[in-house]
């Protein structure tokens, strides 16, 4: 990664959100695992019933975490829901970066775009597809009322991150900011994945195809009218 990516995507992290946040971070190692354990039982909750059968005293019960210990980690469920959000904002963004990393950076050669995002709705549909729970946890944000000002503001956050990838396309006298173009990309792809997976197995792949080629066809627009 470049240093002045770095650098971006350092000033660009998700916002506290302080009655979410958890109440201590794990400095040790021992303290991290447990919390990657509750964190993933989390998961498995949300996706066998949703976010109405997340429960705190639950998941201390299939972790063998002390329920004391859990509140030390989380003060409410909404708090570990929170927490999972910013887990998968930082496997979403590790995906974003390795298509990135293959592609030389910030794609300087604006014509490689488009086959990038398509790698990249590949990576998060098979994302999708190897973690149920990633999904389940997608759709419970939106839908809780405490949750769903800081899934807006992750989400924000995380098309900042692929606006120094977008900002080169952009004509200068164009009045769309490359902030906002990234942010419709992303949330083009986050939505029309998730609707993929309520459909059949044939028909999400037909879906997916055809999210494909719709992003890739507005990036190929774009390369050509900024030359």
């Amino acid at each position: 990664m470049s240093p002045a990516r770095r650098a971006f995507l350092a000033s660009h992290s998700p916002p506290p959100v302080a009655a979410l946040d958890p109440r201590s971070t794990p400095k040790q190692e021992r303290s991290r695992h447990r919390q990657q354990l509750l964190l993933d039982a989390a998961e498995i909750m949300v996706a066998e019933t949703g976010l109405e059968g997340l429960s705190v005293r639950e998941i201390g019960r299939r972790t063998g975490i002390p329920i004391a210990s859990v509140y030390h980690y989380f003060p409410s469920a909404a708090a570990m829901m929170r927490a999972l959000a910013l887990r998968q904002f930082a496997d979403v963004e590790r995906l974003i970066e390795a298509r990135l990393e293959e592609a030389g950076g910030l794609l300087s050669d604006l014509a490689r775009a488009p086959l990038v995002a398509s790698a990249v709705i590949d990576d998060l549909a098979r994302y999708l597809d190897e973690r149920p729970g990633a999904a389940a946890v997608w759709a419970a944000l939106r839908s809780h009322p405490e949750l769903r000002a800081a899934a807006l503001a992750d989400e924000i956050h995380k098309a900042r991150s692929l606006t120094p990838v977008v900002a080169p396309m952009l004509h200068e006298s164009r009045t769309v900011t490359a902030e906002h173009l990234a942010l419709v990309i992303m949330e083009t792809i986050s939505a029309n994945l998730m609707y993929a997976r309520e459909l059949g197995v044939d028909h999400q792949r037909l879906h997916v195809s055809a999210l494909k080629l719709f992003i890739e066809a507005g990036l190929r627009e774009l390369s050509v009218a900024r030359r």
